[in-house]
């Protein structure tokens, strides 16, 4: 279920016909899901894990002493399949050579306890954030997961362009616990008139955790105000990898709006919003 504020104002302008249609969705009530991952950067060389927000954000105010570089990766467990996919995205501020040149360089993933479950990105010529963007998949039952028996384990490779050796010069590890097992999901609404699509509005990414998820995202919307009782409005939410906010799937769908398209508790719900403007009507309703 899912709670949806509704409110219409008229435009204070006299010889405007439009009015702005305010949608508020506030919250959405679920339990825990799988199959989505999160970013994550951490320091070459160090233990300690700090998750940012998406692909393109970089901590790129000051690196800390005897820093060996910056590694981005996503973790995701696909409960379905028992397996482990860990993307190596990019990595930054590499150590460089006395001459400022860099080294080319590798990134090794291994999968702990044990050193015989590993796989190698492809060599980087010469290159200070060298840019991976490949996914490394490991058989792994639930219960490793669940019960923090696994860990994956990043080894940094660098060599000079004219040696075929690589040399280890950082490493990072993290344990694989429920939080690969966390869910994002983001809104996606449609306003339509007639059947017609009108406007598109999206959402921010928001993570699920267990039972509930506060949303408190606010969308407007202008209507010819003689149209509202032909107008509907989709309401979507998909699950989306945070990494790339790509392949995303549906969860639930509800629609408000006019007779045309919603039925039920939703065209009551936007009845009401008609019929008294200017005042928030806040109501639970079903996805589907």
């Amino acid at each position: 279920m899912i709670v949806i504020s509704l409110l219409y104002q008229l435009n204070k302008q006299s010889d405007s016909s439009r009015t702005t249609l305010t949608i508020c969705v506030i919250n959405q009530e679920r339990c825990c899901a799988a199959n989505l991952g999160f970013i994550i950067a951490t320091q070459l060389g160090q233990l300690d894990v700090t998750m940012y927000a998406g692909y393109d954000s970089d901590d790129a105010t000051t690196y800390p002493q005897n820093h060996l570089g910056r590694l981005w990766y996503t973790i995701h467990y696909d409960k379905t399949e028992e397996q482990l996919n860990v993307t190596i995205i990019k990595a930054k501020n590499l150590p460089k050579k006395r001459d400022d040149n860099f080294y080319d360089c590798a990134i090794r993933v291994t999968l702990l306890p044990g050193e015989k479950r590993y796989r190698q990105t492809s060599r980087k010529e010469e290159q200070a954030d060298p840019i991976f963007e490949e996914i490394f998949k490991f058989p792994l039952a639930a219960t490793s997961v669940t019960e923090k028996r696994t860990s994956v384990y990043f080894t940094l490779y660098q060599s000079t362009h004219s040696s075929k050796r690589l040399e280890i010069t950082g490493h990072a590890m993290i344990q694989v616990d429920e939080t690969v097992l966390q869910e994002y999901v983001v809104l996606k609404l449609e306003m339509m008139i007639e059947n017609k699509r009108e406007k598109k509005k999206r959402g921010h990414v928001v993570r699920l955790v267990c039972s509930e998820i506060d949303f408190n995202e606010i969308f407007k919307f202008s209507v010819v105000e003689d149209k509202l009782p032909e107008t509907s409005i989709s309401i979507q939410i998909k699950t989306v990898r945070p990494m790339t906010d790509k392949t995303p799937g549906n969860y639930g769908r509800t629609v408000v709006g006019g007779v045309m398209l919603a039925a039920g508790r939703e065209l009551e719900h936007w009845r009401l919003m008609i019929d008294k403007p200017g005042e928030d009507h806040i109501q639970w309703h079903d996805l589907c």
